[in-house]
């Protein structure tokens, strides 16, 4: 009988909590936006050290819409917290002197991290054979435990062609911090 009375009484507390919280706030917005197995700030993302290197093939592709010049990239990076990952990357050159691109990383088990860079007019100077490039590079999201990701990361590279080949290759670093 005492069992059965304090769980009543447990049951009415949690129910006047819940009626009584502000829509958004108290238990039952963490109630609401946590779900087990996700990462978000409301199931305690952590904020980690990131980096690590990468190197890429560049292939000139058609110029996209609103940009001078456009590349599509792909190779592998060792990243903190991805191990060895397969990357896509399309980047493309605007009038201004600016490089913009999107990344997806690939670790092993299928996860997803996404990014987006950027290259400020000035930060990256190329003859037309070498390049030196830097730029940050911001997640934004992807999937498993990086479905929430976020942060940002210095990144400085160089990329080369193959004089007798005509080849593109690149090569980088990037060094920040990553939460999910």
């Amino acid at each position: 009988m005492r069992t059965l009375a304090k769980l009543a009484a447990s049951a009415s507390f949690l129910a006047l909590a819940i009626g009584c919280a502000e829509v958004g706030n108290g238990p039952t917005a963490l109630l609401a936006t946590s779900t087990p197995g996700t990462s978000s700030a409301a199931s305690g993302q952590v904020a980690r050290p990131a980096g690590g290197s990468c190197t890429t093939d560049i292939t000139v592709v058609p110029t996209r819409p609103g940009y001078a010049f456009s590349l599509d990239m792909t190779g592998t990076c060792r990243l903190a917290h991805l191990g060895r990952t397969t990357m896509v990357i399309q980047q493309d050159f605007a009038f201004d002197g600016s490089i913009v691109n999107s990344t997806t990383h690939t670790a092993a088990n299928g996860d997803l991290l996404l990014s987006t860079w950027y290259s400020a007019p000035g930060e990256s100077t190329s003859d037309g054979i070498n390049s030196v490039f830097a730029g940050t590079e911001t997640y934004v999201g992807g999937t498993g435990r990086f479905a929430y990701a976020s942060g940002s990361s210095r990144v400085q590279g160089t990329a080369f062609m193959n004089v007798a080949t005509g080849a593109f290759t690149g090569e980088y670093t990037t060094r920040g911090t990553i939460a999910y």
